[in-house]
């Protein structure tokens, strides 16, 4: 699979909030990617350096990070699905969903970047929370799954893969397990967020051409 395919390290939720924050007013454009795994295989004692990483205590740290970050997602979740009630109809509408990212693009910065936002206390209408594609997709995908799908989330890795929402706005192409992958159609029909993603399910290896 290595070999196969193109293989990489990308750069974690925070760094591309980070990233995010340092671009305001315009989008980032850096790159997602932090190594490429393909040209480790191809150094001397590739295999093994590989080997060493997979196993490494960086990557058991950060795996904790991610069910820790699933944690907090999931009392987020539940504490602000108490606090934003549905449209005067009783339910959640589509309509609804712009302003449910705005709110976490500003709690967000708010846990992550408060000096940030404090600099617009006085001049608000400055501010440009669209350029936040990761926390409004992040948000999107909560609203769309969660509100209008009216379901609720069964098992802590629905929140851990989550933190991997914060890349896909930036790739040309995002192929994910096909609940999702329907939820992000769903929102790319209805929102800009992935203007320039095209987004396929787990299928798109079936047709694959390995040769």
């Amino acid at each position: 699979m290595f070999i196969s395919v193109p293989s990489a390290l990308v750069k974690s939720w925070d760094v591309i909030l980070d990233e995010e924050v340092k671009a305001h007013p315009h989008k980032r454009t850096e790159s997602l990617l932090t190594y490429p795994l393909n040209a480790i295989i191809f150094e001397q004692g590739g295999i093994q350096k590989l080997q060493s990483f997979l196993s490494s205590k960086g990557l058991s740290d950060a795996r904790k990070g991610q069910v820790d970050h699933a944690r907090q997602y999931a009392k987020r979740h539940t504490d602000l699905k108490g606090n934003y009630p549905p449209s005067k109809t009783g339910k959640y509408t589509r309509e609804q969903a712009d302003e449910f990212a705005w709110i976490q693009v500003m709690q967000w910065l708010e846990d992550t970047h408060r000096d940030f936002l404090a600099s617009f206390q006085n001049k608000i209408e400055k501010f440009r929370p669209e350029v936040f594609l990761s926390v409004r997709l992040f948000a999107h995908v909560i609203f769309y799954k969660y509100y209008l799908g009216r379901r609720e989330p069964n098992k802590m890795s629905d929140f851990g893969d989550l933190s991997h929402l914060f890349i896909i706005p930036y790739c040309e192409l995002a192929i994910m397990e096909r609940d999702l992958s329907n939820v992000l159609n769903q929102i790319k029909r209805h929102q800009d967020i992935l203007a320039t993603t095209v987004v396929r399910d787990i299928d798109f290896f079936t047709d694959w051409a390995w040769h």
